[in-house]
């Protein structure tokens, strides 16, 4: 075989692994799916609800994401009377403990 040969064979071999390379990074960024969390935490002063959207590699973050942004709904009437971070922060707690009542759903985006 000669040089020639065996360079052309060596830059045909690495056109095909560059092309092979991208081929499975669009594949990769295809196969994310994007999924849809929806909290709806239940306290005494009635049922507030939110969505956190995100890829589902992430979910255990938006499930978590959801319930905070709906704690933050439930503390805006209390927010002159107490800290509402705290208040919220407390409330996400209250929610992972079984505390207080906090349905969960998390579904593929369209």
């Amino acid at each position: 075989m000669s040089p020639h040969e065996t360079r052309e064979r060596r830059s045909r071999a690495l056109r095909i692994a560059a092309l092979a390379g991208a081929l499975a990074a669009m594949n990769a960024s295809a196969c994310q799916k994007n999924i849809e969390c929806t909290a709806e935490v239940t306290a005494g002063a009635g049922s507030f609800k939110s969505t956190a959207k995100g890829e589902e590699k992430n979910a255990p973050a938006l499930r978590r994401e959801a319930v905070r942004e709906a704690c933050s709904k439930m503390c805006a009437p209390t927010a002159e009377k107490e800290a509402p971070k705290g208040c919220a922060a407390k409330c996400l707690v209250d929610a992972e403990a079984g505390k207080v009542g906090a349905k969960i759903d998390c579904v593929k985006a369209p």
